[in-house]
């Protein structure tokens, strides 16, 4: 397992062939030791969490991953980190070990929701060693300090996993087939607005 970070998240505008334009969020994960980033395309709702989460810019009634924090504190369980673990047709995915007294579970999650839930926790977040073999970008030798993507949504909002592939009829009311397809050209323009100077 390699340990990384959220170094950002970075916000596109996209316009579908109806002419509407959908804003997507990529959230950078860095690998500062081996210099290279993976790229998960997340929803528009958990891109903002993300973003204000990471700001400590959290409204004053719970947000879900605050909730669900709360909860397992009630209960006595200790939410472990964040493991990204697959990927299957360009779809994430993402376990999140929980300790229950001497008992550990691996619970199924989002990309998204595992990262907020780790976050919150300030518990490291994790990739697959092959997954980030196979799907990592080059980070630029000359990295500024990141964060200049979450600058730029939260300028916006006044204060890129893309919506999974399965879900985004439902969610938009749009065929995915109007979704532009995440490639490495896609990853490598993430990074470069998470770290460009």
């Amino acid at each position: 397992m390699v340990q990384v970070r959220v170094a950002d998240v970075v916000s596109k505008e996209t316009q579908l062939s109806s002419g509407q334009v959908m804003t997507t969020y990529a959230v950078i994960l860095a690998d500062d030791t081996a210099h290279r980033a993976l790229v998960i395309w997340i929803a528009g709702y958990e891109g903002v969490l993300l973003t204000l989460q990471l700001n400590n810019l959290m409204p004053i009634r719970p947000m879900t991953q605050q909730f669900i924090f709360r909860l397992l504190q009630v209960t006595g369980a200790k939410v472990e980190g964040a493991l990204i673990h697959a990927e299957k047709a360009g779809i994430f995915y993402a376990v999140v070990p929980v300790r229950v007294g001497f008992r550990r579970h691996e619970i199924d999650a989002r990309p998204s929701d595992a990262l907020l839930l780790a976050l919150q926790y300030k518990a490291p977040i994790h990739v697959n060693d092959a997954l980030m073999k196979s799907h990592s970008v080059p980070l630029p030798a000359q990295r500024p300090k990141t964060g200049k993507g979450m600058q730029a949504i939260l300028n916006h909002y006044k204060i890129l996993d893309q919506p999974q592939l399965a879900d985004y009829e439902t969610i938009t009311g749009h065929s995915s087939d109007e979704f532009p397809k995440v490639g490495l050209e896609q990853a490598i323009w993430a990074v470069s607005q998470a770290f460009d100077p």
